[in-house]
């Protein structure tokens, strides 16, 4: 399956995706999305979708407090560590967007 991701109309770059089996009898799928744009295989059934995308600066880490620092995200926690996107993966389906809005 392929698709592409957006927040409010621009394309995620740099971001990933995680497909996670609701019935828990399979790993989580978790691919890179690259210029909006994502493509994964897994297995059929109901999955918990996960979008994140952290800013990227160079930044030089802080040894002192490396670990204990909240990674920003550019996408709302709905979206990710509080998600609540849901996609059941049907035999024969090969495209999924997921146009995000802030």
């Amino acid at each position: 399956m392929k698709g592409t991701v957006t927040l409010d109309g621009q394309p995620v770059d740099g971001g990933v995706i995680t497909f996670v089996p609701a019935d828990g009898n399979s790993q989580p799928e978790a691919v890179p999305i690259t210029a909006g744009e994502y493509s994964v295989t897994m297995p059929l059934g109901e999955k918990r979708v996960e979008i994140y995308w952290a800013p990227s600066g160079g930044q030089s880490a802080d040894t002192a407090t490396q670990g204990r620092e909240q990674i920003v995200q550019r996408i709302p926690a709905k979206y990710n560590a509080q998600s609540t996107l849901t996609h059941t993966v049907v035999k024969g389906e090969a495209h999924k967007d997921f146009a995000l809005t802030k």
